[in-house]
């Protein structure tokens, strides 16, 4: 009796069919990976890159306000850092949702980087938790001052930006555009940059929109009073008038009415992909120019 015996060969020739299926298939599903892969980068890059406009549209907005209304803002007298809502606009491209929000901090309503070392009178206006990370971060001496200097600190530094419901540019004008509302917040949850100003060069705190404490311990620190009317005119949305120096003498401490420092937090998101700045502009003659830009690490 013959028996029917498969041809080796065939069999051979079998396996290697599957194997070089099994290697195709796994290929195909790899190139689908990286093709995917190399989209959401492509995706990513372009967003960034979006990003990255939106982040210079927003100097137009910035450059603006500056020119047209930062030097009408008062601040009530319970906020407990003085920021600024400028900006928040929210619009849909191609199923893409895209946000700008602009928010100010006024380098003038917080007390300077380089009249807060140890010993200093005016150091109590800040809570300890800010005063702690002044003393622990070792600043050189000819170091460009920033916010980035502190980056070492375990506690976050750059401010964030406060919820509100601002949808246009400009609508924050009220009363002729003279005031702005106030923000109200838990100092256990201010951050340095909140309170520590950087580029206040001029050592100068605004009565308009410095938080009360600040304002206190400064009224204090130059031997003057009146102190509560100037309160009371920011709580009716007036601007307030005090007769004082100009200055502190030697400490160079000293009070205006309009501040020539401002630093603004602006993010941007756009489906997802968040970026941040803190930039920060100074009056120069009758012009004002960016002097900062850093990026807020996430």
């Amino acid at each position: 009796m013959r028996v029917n015996e498969r041809d080796p060969r065939r069999g051979a020739a079998l396996l290697v069919v599957l194997a070089t299926m099994t290697v195709t298939l796994g290929s195909v599903a790899l190139v689908a990976r990286l093709a995917s892969t190399a989209r959401v980068a492509r995706q990513q890059i372009n967003a960034t890159w979006r990003g990255d406009e939106l982040r210079q549209a927003a100097a137009l907005a910035i450059e603006s306000w500056l020119f047209e209304q930062s030097d009408g803002v008062v601040l009530d007298s319970a906020i407990q850092r003085p920021v600024v809502p400028v900006l928040f606009d929210q619009l849909k491209i191609r199923d893409q949702v895209w946000t700008l929000r602009i928010t100010a901090w006024d380098q003038c309503g917080m007390l300077p980087l380089e009249l807060l070392r140890p010993g200093s009178p005016i150091r109590s206006a800040l809570p300890e938790g800010v005063r702690a990370a002044l003393d622990r971060e070792q600043l050189p001496s000819q170091a460009r001052a920033g916010l980035d200097l502190f980056a070492s600190e375990e506690q976050l530094v750059f401010p964030e930006a406060p919820s509100h419901p601002i949808t246009r540019f400009g609508s924050l004008e009220r009363e002729g555009g003279r005031t702005v509302p106030s923000t109200r917040r838990d100092s256990s949850g201010l951050r340095l940059g909140d309170l520590v100003a950087t580029h206040n060069s001029s050592g100068h705190i605004n009565v308009r929109t410095a938080p009360a404490e600040v304002l206190e311990t400064v009224f204090r620190g130059l031997g003057i009073g009146g102190l509560e009317p100037v309160l009371a005119a920011r709580d009716n949305e007036e601007s307030p008038q005090f007769s004082a120096p100009a200055s502190g003498g030697s400490s160079r401490l000293g009070l205006t009415q309009k501040s020539d420092a401002w630093s603004f937090r602006i993010d941007v998101a756009i489906d997802g992909l968040r970026r941040s700045w803190w930039v920060t502009y100074q009056r120069q003659g009758a012009q004002w120019k960016r002097v900062q830009q850093l990026v807020i690490p996430e």
